[in-house]
């Protein structure tokens, strides 16, 4: 609650707009999401701040997100808190995180000019059997949008490496390989855009609008799944899961959501990678 209470209205539009606006209003009630945003953002209140922040944790998986998986054993322990983010809720195994960060935003115009923004930022760290997975809301800012067509984002004060070296140091990678090449293997998901490491090279393979890897060239296929697989787009084809695609890293265990879930489905094709991966 720390950096809610510290926070401006602002500031809580900007972290309930990181949210689909079908969950808003299921939370929230009815009117648009900018209106939604505005008009929640706008409470000061204990009440409020807690609604918000509980909305924030239940409804993170959701949210657009980069994911990064490490390999550690069930006895390795949440942090409770990281330089420059607070532990917003805890459980025996998982932790939710609001995190301080900004970014200025120069407008190349003539005059030049800039813009301070500033984010509240969430994250979840989770124990799911012995891997250990740090995930980030993807910050949306459509900065040509807001600012102009010649407005860029020149300055962070917080990324993503600076948060990973404060909890998860010394950690290595997840090797997800076994468990992404299963579920291709059975048809969870096909590939139409792919890259995978051959002894001397990097190759990469982009499919036509709408045809797989695994359906249209079989030898490449085959190839792919007797290979480490690199960043690599997957069209999930079972039904039971409503995301449409996903990219991961299997050999350097990333995954990342660039669409939102509303029934928080991410939270299901990590636990379907990570279940066949042992």
């Amino acid at each position: 609650m720390a950096l809610l209470q510290g926070s401006t209205q602002e500031e809580r539009r900007r972290l309930l707009n990181l949210f689909p606006v079908a969950n808003l209003r299921l939370a929230f009630g009815d009117g648009s999401k900018e209106e939604i945003c505005i008009r929640e953002a706008a409470g000061t209140g204990v009440q409020q701040l807690r609604k918000i922040g509980n909305f924030v944790s239940n409804n993170f998986c959701c949210c657009k997100q980069h994911i990064y998986v490490f390999e550690a054993d069930t006895q390795f322990k949440l942090p409770n808190g990281f330089l420059g983010g607070v532990r917003v809720s805890q459980t025996s195994s998982s932790a939710y995180y609001l995190a301080q960060t900004s970014f200025t935003v120069t407008i190349f115009n003539q005059p030049l000019s800039q813009q301070f923004v500033s984010i509240l930022w969430p994250l979840k760290i989770e124990i799911i059997g012995g891997y250990y997975l740090v995930r980030f809301a993807i910050l949306e800012s459509d900065v040509a949008a807001v600012f102009g067509m010649n407005a860029r984002v020149t300055d962070r004060s917080l990324v993503e490496d600076d948060i990973l070296t404060r909890v998860a140091q010394d950690l290595l990678a997840a090797d997800l390989n076994k468990g992404v090449k299963h579920l291709w293997r059975t048809d969870f998901h096909e590939c139409p855009k792919g890259k995978f490491k051959k002894a001397d090279s990097l190759s990469s393979e982009q499919m036509d609008e709408k045809k797989g890897i695994k359906q249209n060239y079989p030898a490449i296929y085959q190839e792919m799944l007797l290979s480490p697989i690199h960043t690599s787009t997957f069209i999930i084809i079972d039904g039971s899961v409503k995301i449409d695609t996903y990219s991961v890293n299997p050999t350097f265990g990333t995954i990342g959501f660039s669409k939102y879930s509303q029934l928080g489905d991410t939270d299901a094709v990590i636990r379907q990678i990570l279940d066949n991966n042992n």
